[in-house]
């Protein structure tokens, strides 16, 4: 059995430090929907997400657990930025560039 003290330090070493590492980023930017926050939140490493949109009225009903639905017409879903420790203020300002940059308010 692994130990969360064993999941935090693969969330660190294994996932976001190395690819960071191996592909010279400052951070990684992915769709805020599913469990994209999950490696930031085991490694406990820090995350911004700005608004990016809307599932659509087409979208294929999906049903995730008894009475959760996901994702489903009209629901929002953002940008996530994640990096490593203690990057909160290049983080922020990722994702304040992106919204001037798009002026995206949903």
């Amino acid at each position: 059995m692994t130990s969360q003290a064993d999941i935090h330090h693969l969330g660190r070493n294994r996932d976001i430090d190395a690819a960071l590492k191996q592909f010279n980023l400052d951070a990684l930017v992915l769709p805020t929907i599913g469990f994209t926050s999950t490696a930031a939140a085991i490694a406990g490493y820090p995350i911004v997400t700005v608004p990016l949109g809307f599932y659509p009225d087409n979208v294929t009903i999906l049903k995730v657990k008894p009475n959760t639905f996901y994702p489903a017409p009209g629901i929002p879903f953002g940008l996530s930025f994640f990096s490593t420790a203690y990057t909160e203020f290049e983080l922020i300002g990722m994702g304040y560039a992106f919204e001037q940059a798009t002026h995206y308010r949903g």
